[in-house]
């Protein structure tokens, strides 16, 4: 078989792998139709766009605002949220998932094995 020199990196094939938990064809479908919208280089961005992720920004966001307290900034990342047309119900997923490593992060001393993470460059 010919190699296709595809350029991705862990992170975006974790992300395909995370977010569907399915039969393999089904995660080398996704990794098709990532390639057929980026082409070779594939970066992160690529990735959040086919598969309709959450950006990062916007969960880092959002726990900002949480943490200071601040009511406007998490009304504006929901109406965010809203206009960029993310599923709702996903963000409160991976808004969760992002507590919940959080959490492991300060009350455990090797909170890794206890994470489902994606890896940040």
């Amino acid at each position: 078989m010919e190699e296709e020199e595809i350029q991705i990196n862990r992170r975006g094939l974790f992300s395909i792998a995370q977010e569907f938990r399915r039969e393999f064809e089904d995660a080398q479908s996704l990794l098709d139709q990532v390639i057929a919208y980026a082409g070779k280089n594939i970066r992160d961005e690529d990735i959040t766009e086919v598969l309709g992720l959450i950006d990062r920004q916007i969960l880092n966001d959002t726990l900002e605002a949480i943490a200071n307290r601040n009511v406007e900034r998490c009304m504006e990342v929901v109406e965010t949220i809203y206009h960029f047309g993310y599923d709702l119900q996903h963000f409160c997923r991976e808004l969760l998932q992002s507590l919940r490593n959080l959490i492991l992060i300060k009350v455990s001393q090797h909170p890794e094995g206890f994470m489902e993470c994606r890896k940040r460059n």
